[in-house]
């Protein structure tokens, strides 16, 4: 149930006692009394359910974006992202919608929440960009002005509210070799001679040892995952 349908309770209970008490003794003030209160329910309700579904429809074309882009997300990483902006009966309602209406699915094996149609990565690809996703969820749907998937092995181009610019790449101990030339030759292709590189560089590490093997990749930070995948960030210095 959703608060406002227990302030409504509570106030037929109120109602209840008022009625009771006021029957002896004026018909007219009950009468009155009762017309005020209908009003105040009627109201109460629809504008309360107008404003969840107004929301829900704001949260779920957001929602189905953040879906599509990353590929495959846990519940828990929907829940992070938009937890700060609206409450959980809304986001669990956007959810339910996308999936009835076919938008996105639900995996009966792993429990993620994927968009419809192919995805085009491998299945370690995949997973390794789902696990880069906990860094965007963190940082929530109020400090993201937009977000895009990019090309392998960057996992994600972030921009934020503040103005700021950031990349995710995912690192594990068997891509360090091969990622460590392309990195390099990647980000030089995207940036001309002269352009000042003003994106801040994450690389998204499993732990201090695959952290040490880049080191010389120039990186501004490294972050790990702890178990319940809350990012800390550290620095070479």
């Amino acid at each position: 149930m959703r608060l406002y349908q227990y302030k409504i309770i509570i106030l037929s209970v109120f109602n209840t006692y008022i009625i009771s008490s006021m029957y002896l003794y004026n018909t007219y003030i009950l009468r009155t009394y009762y017309v005020l209160y209908t009003y105040i329910i009627l109201t109460l309700n629809i504008e309360k359910e107008r404003n969840f579904i107004m929301n829900g429809y704001i949260l779920k074309e957001s929602m189905y974006n953040f879906i599509n882009k990353i590929g495959a997300v846990s519940y828990e990483q929907i829940q992070l992202m938009y937890g700060n902006v609206y409450d959980k009966d809304t986001i669990k309602w956007s959810v339910k919608q996308l999936i009835a209406e076919c938008l996105i699915s639900k995996d009966s094996e792993t429990e993620l929440i994927t968009r419809r149609g192919n995805i085009d990565l491998s299945d370690f690809q995949q997973k390794q960009r789902t696990n880069a996703a906990w860094i965007i969820a963190s940082m929530g749907v109020s400090k993201i002005r937009e977000f895009w998937a990019s090309d392998y092995p960057c996992q994600f181009l972030i921009i934020t509210e503040d103005d700021e610019v950031y990349d995710i790449t995912t690192f594990s101990a068997y891509t360090v070799d091969s990622l460590s030339m392309i990195v390099p030759i990647r980000r030089k292709a995207m940036l001309s001679e002269d352009a000042e590189d003003s994106i801040i560089h994450i690389a998204l590490v499993a732990d201090k040892e695959v952290a040490d093997d880049i080191q010389n990749l120039e990186f501004d930070t490294y972050c790990i995952l702890d178990k319940e995948h809350k990012p800390h960030y550290y620095d070479w210095k």
